[in-house]
């Protein structure tokens, strides 16, 4: 399980993650930008800027996991909002650094001028990204089920049978074989929604490839999927019903 657990939090993401936040800090601790590097050596150059760094990237990480998109999606006002309170947030933790490193730092001031630069950046990256970012037509959608089997390993990776569940991980099993991965079922439908499957139980989800039949058993129905039985709830009976399945 701990070797899972490592694999996962090693994810193409998380490595690119670490890099900026080494490239930033290396590179911020070696100019000294904003007065650090006369106020501080590079040691306290390189700690310094490691926190910053690591801090900002740390909550970018968790508004992300978050998932606030739909709800900032409503309206620009929603938007605007957020990024507010985001930059409020995030100079405010610089702001108390800054209270910890740097005698006599002015504590409302200097959160107001915080405030104004990471403003300013969300400002210039937001724009950025409506700039550079190519046309709807021109981005070609990746197979939801090949991007999902990105996190098995490669001896692990081959059509996906079904998911199931298991506290805070998930059995992902497929013809090639089973893994463990460290990830909510929510998450996981959500990222499948477009592949030929369906979640037919709180947890499980199936692959249409994998339904071999129905069975009941005492009043509750089961889908036969590859010699094993799922369960299948209440409310996912009539669509699976309704995809014509044999009755054992």
């Amino acid at each position: 399980m701990i070797r899972f657990t490592m694999r996962e939090m090693l994810t193409p993401r998380a490595k690119t993650m670490l890099a900026i936040w080494a490239l930033v800090s290396v590179g911020a601790a070696l100019t000294g930008p904003f007065g650090t590097y006369d106020a501080l050596g590079l040691w306290g150059r390189l700690s310094y800027w490691a926190l910053v760094a690591g801090g900002s990237i740390l909550l970018s990480e968790l508004v992300r996991r978050a998932q606030p998109g739909r709800w900032m999606r409503k309206s620009l006002h929603r938007l605007l909002a957020f990024g507010l309170l985001y930059g409020l947030v995030l100079s405010g933790l610089i702001n108390l650094l800054n209270l910890l490193v740097f005698s006599g730092w002015p504590f409302w001031r200097g959160w107001l001028l915080l405030a104004g630069l990471v403003a300013g950046v969300e400002a210039l990256a937001f724009s950025g990204l409506r700039l550079f970012r190519p046309p709807a037509a021109a981005v070609k959608a990746e197979n939801p089920e090949a991007a999902f089997l990105k996190r098995l390993p490669p001896s692990q990776r081959g059509p996906l049978l079904r998911i199931e569940s298991q506290d805070h991980y998930l059995l992902v099993v497929t013809t090639a074989g089973r893994a463990m991965i460290l990830m909510r079922m929510g998450d996981a439908v959500a990222e499948l929604a477009a592949a030929d499957g369906m979640q037919v139980h709180r947890s499980h989800w199936v692959a249409r490839r994998a339904m071999r039949g129905l069975r009941r058993d005492n009043g509750r129905l089961w889908l036969l999927v590859e010699g094993e039985d799922v369960p299948v709830s209440r409310a996912n009976q009539a669509a699976i019903r309704a995809l014509g399945l044999e009755m054992r």
